[in-house]
């Protein structure tokens, strides 16, 4: 008679992660993003200084956004040229990542959306969606090449991760701070 091998229960629950009926069913099943965590200043380096992409909507045309994350994992996006500096931003134009929750909020490639899907042109490895799965329209974006694009989903995916696990730890030490 062998001994079972032990079973690693957060491994399994890692893998069968929850997902919300209505994301599956609009977007498919959730895959945790791959992102390197050795490199989370770059992401975040890369996130506040911007990029520009055409941002697809779900009127007219698609036109020049540039997309930026503040310091306090704000997500926004402004007419290129126009980046607020101080002041408050057009919440309109936003999705704070800081209160995020994966996977209800997910970055994910590919034309998945309606209003990717609805472009002809647009190439799909160019193409990234910040779906919200509790609130709707998502921010669809392409970027100008398929590195770019997979820098910004690695760069996304890592914040998202990351206020995650910032928002669990406040949870659970609170105003105690982590024990030493």
């Amino acid at each position: 008679m062998t001994a079972a091998a032990p079973v690693d229960a957060s491994a399994a629950s890692a893998a069968a992660l929850p997902v919300p009926d209505a994301f599956a069913a609009l977007y498919g099943a959730y895959e945790p993003p791959a992102f390197d965590e050795t490199k989370g200043d770059d992401y975040r380096m890369l996130a506040a200084a911007g990029a520009e992409f055409l941002k697809h909507g779900e009127k007219g045309k698609p036109h020049a956004r540039l997309v930026y994350v503040t310091s306090k994992l704000l997500l926004l996006w402004t007419e290129p040229g126009k980046r607020k500096a101080q002041g408050k931003p057009d919440l309109k134009q936003s999705i704070n990542l800081a209160r995020a929750t994966v996977p209800r909020i997910a970055v994910v490639k590919g034309k998945t959306t309606d209003n990717l899907k609805r472009d002809k042109k647009a190439d799909p490895a160019h193409c990234l969606s910040v779906i919200n799965a509790r609130e709707r329209p998502s921010l669809d974006l392409q970027a100008k090449s398929e590195q770019e694009r997979d820098q910004w989903h690695a760069a996304l995916s890592f914040l998202l991760h990351e206020a995650q696990i910032q928002r669990e730890n406040a949870l659970m030490y609170g105003a105690l701070g982590k024990p030493s």
